[in-house]
């Protein structure tokens, strides 16, 4: 029966196609091509219906910035809404947290991820106090850097999370000290890079793209702050900066990406990372990468990246005979929503107009919505530091 069916449809939609066939090959060749391209346009939109809303969406965004010209995106009033909603309620479960959790159940990195995250978002001069301490207090004294637990010592000290505490500090309006300082500039390698521990066997194999990139924003906020004082440390600090922006600008690859471990073959490139260099550049040498924001808008993923997304990558270090491995989990989204919004101002129409479509599929992703639930300060954290800087960089 379901046979006999098939075959009296097939037979009936038949009857309706052929007179149109037999007509439009009565007309001239001009208008039989115009009716295959017009043809294979209507299939080709049937079976990608999802690339079709896209760029009905990009054009749509094309005409808003026409209208709306400015050098940061025009996030629409309901994306606007959804992103201060979100960033209050993280703002308030992590503002709660800190009054609420037992001493020492936050680390000093942890405390500087938080701690730049309210920073920008409000000013809870008793929150902003207890986290200074808690960093203050977890900090290994004998170098004062800091570890990823509270019971690490010199030789487990990771350097990246200098750059965080100073960053942190200078949001708060609170210097690091110069000895801090020094820590930092003294680990510096010659080539102007950063390892991610200090004292690594060989400085050829182990330059840290991330480790490098915290360290040019900690050093950047300090200064741009205006928070240490001592001119000769400033002036040793500008060269450190200017070093280590160059260092990362020569071990780009193509499209604005950067691998964790750039002299290492099994470094791949990463996309959290590189949006993370972005930004640093971006602070620090902004007349400077022009080219760097456009080919990163240029290289724009067509996926969005939900807020949990990460990579891991298990990078095993040594120190001298000493081990470590890089196990951390690097968050994707925000830090390439951060160098999506830092390079829109010098892209043209089109890649303005996807980059739109981006941000505001980003913001508008499900797991944006949710993310004051996520147990993790941490990632809480580093979500709310992008939804802040979304705030800040958007056009009025």
């Amino acid at each position: 029966m379901y046979d006999l069916l098939k075959k009296k449809y097939e037979e009936l939609v038949f009857s309706l196609i052929e007179p149109v066939f037999q007509k439009i090959l009565s007309f001239s060749w001009k208008t039989k091509a115009l009716t295959l391209m017009l043809t294979a346009l209507i299939a080709w939109g049937h079976e990608n219906l999802a690339e079709v809303e896209r760029a009905a969406m990009v054009a749509s965004n094309a005409a808003i910035i026409i209208l709306n010209p400015s050098a940061h995106p025009p996030i629409s009033n309901a994306t606007e809404i959804r992103r201060n909603d979100v960033a209050k309620r993280i703002t308030s479960v992590n503002t709660s947290e800190i009054h609420t959790s037992e001493d020492g159940s936050y680390t000093g990195w942890v405390a500087a991820q938080t701690l730049l995250a309210i920073s920008s978002s409000q000013k809870n001069k008793e929150s902003v106090e207890r986290l200074i301490k808690t960093i203050r207090k977890t900090q290994i004294r004998k170098c004062l850097c800091w570890g990823e637990s509270n019971t690490d010592k010199e030789d487990d000290a990771w350097i990246f999370i200098s750059g965080w505490v100073m960053a942190a500090l200078a949001e708060s309006n609170t210097s690091s000290t110069d000895a801090e300082i020094d820590y930092l500039l003294e680990n510096q390698n010659t080539n102007g890079s950063w390892n991610a521990i200090g004292g690594a066997r060989n400085d050829d194999d182990f330059p840290s793209t991330y480790t490098t990139a915290w360290s040019v924003i900690g050093l950047s906020k300090q200064l741009e702050s205006k928070l240490a004082k001592n001119q000769s440390q400033r002036d040793k600090m500008k060269i450190a900066i200017d070093r280590a922006t160059s260092w990362l600008l020569v071990n780009r690859a193509s499209g604005a990406r950067w691998k964790p471990y750039p002299n290492m073959k099994s470094s791949t490139a990463s996309e959290s990372i590189s949006g993370l260099v972005v930004y640093a550049l971006n602070l620090a040498r902004p007349d400077d990468i022009t080219d760097v924001r456009k080919a990163w808008l240029e290289n724009l993923p067509n996926t969005v990246y939900p807020a949990s997304a990460g990579e891991t990558k298990f990078t095993q270090l040594w120190r001298g005979a000493h081990l470590q491995t890089d196990h951390f989990i690097q968050l994707t989204m925000p830090w390439t929503l951060i160098a999506t919004i830092d390079s829109y101002k010098d892209g043209d129409l089109i890649q303005k107009s996807k980059a739109l479509h981006w941000i505001e599929a980003t913001l508008m992703h499900n797991s944006v919505k949710d993310a004051d639930r996520e147990q993790n300060n941490w990632w809480r954290s580093e979500l709310l530091i992008a939804l802040n800087h979304a705030r800040e960089k958007s056009a009025p």
